[in-house]
């Protein structure tokens, strides 16, 4: 029931939980990811220019982003959420295929060093 909890089903009906908690074991997700689509950037540093993507869906360990040549972002980077960048999330990438990239979101004061961009990731499992 904790999870349940957590997982944000306060006023869900015992049949939507259930859905819910089902849909997580399937999905083997530790978080519920909700879809959206949201505009936000990638930052790759310093002087590099901000890379336009679409959220596609998010949770509070990770994200599915939509963008051109996913290939060429490193495996670590910056999500910036909003346009003053004051929102951002450190990502790491976990998959890619020819146009969206799934992120987990490093936690809060864990240091990693960038890697170059290209380095291969494994496409993910359901890719098209």
């Amino acid at each position: 029931m904790k999870a349940l909890y957590a997982a944000g089903t306060i006023g869900m009906s015992i049949p939507q939980q259930i859905g819910l908690t089902y849909q997580m074991l399937k999905d083997k997700r530790k978080s519920t990811r909700r879809a959206i689509r949201y505009t936000a950037w990638v930052g790759l540093g310093e002087g590099a220019p901000l890379r336009g993507c679409i959220v596609f869906d998010i949770s509070e360990t990770g994200a599915k982003l939509e963008l051109d040549h996913p290939e060429e972002l490193p495996e670590t980077f910056n999500l910036l959420l909003s346009d003053r960048g004051d929102i951002h999330r450190r990502c790491h990438a976990v998959w890619r295929s020819k146009t969206q990239i799934g992120v987990h979101f490093e936690k809060a004061g864990t240091h990693v060093q960038p890697s170059e961009p290209g380095k291969k990731i494994p496409e993910p499992i359901n890719a098209a």
